[in-house]
């Protein structure tokens, strides 16, 4: 993308391209104008100038006026890389906070062998209620598959 372009978020859903262009034409020749809609939310748009200038006094001027009932936001699109950039830092983080948590209660501050619940029993925990009922399903289905392979077997000797 290029530095001419501009994101435009919090449109309301009636916004039309039409709207858009009579109010940033006034800042210069747009190249391109694409409203993306989410259902029944909010729209957003994509706007690119042919020059810098023009797109960066739209959004010093038009950040936080009013089009439609709703109070548009403007900010510079981002790039591609900045994106995958921002999504592998997100990723990076949530790795890093999960490593800082005890394996034994879940909080943070300690590891499990220095854990003060180490040695207390251990509540019911949703993941050990979730356990036991797959281990009661997979008994369930170990059962009846062990019933119908013996009845196939003894079908298979008697002819």
């Amino acid at each position: 993308m290029p530095k001419a372009e501009l994101y435009i978020g919090n449109l309301g859903r009636d916004v039309s391209r039409r709207d858009i262009e009579n109010i940033f034409d006034k800042y210069g020749k747009v190249r391109r104008c694409d409203i993306k809609s989410k259902g029944l939310g909010s729209s957003y748009a994509f706007l690119e100038y042919e020059d810098e200038r023009d797109a960066e006094d739209a959004l010093k001027l038009e950040n936080g006026k009013d089009v439609c009932g709703s109070s548009m936001v403007i900010e510079w699109a981002k790039t591609r890389e900045q994106k995958l950039r921002e999504n592998r830092l997100k990723m990076k983080n949530k790795r890093v906070e999960r490593s800082r948590e005890c394996y034994e209660c879940g909080r943070r501050g300690h590891f499990v062998r220095e854990c003060p619940d180490k040695d207390r029993p251990k509540r019911n925990s949703r993941s050990d209620r979730e356990r036991k009922d797959r281990d009661y399903v997979r008994s369930r289905n170990r059962s009846s598959s062990r019933s119908r392979s013996n009845s196939r077997r003894r079908y298979r000797s008697r002819s």
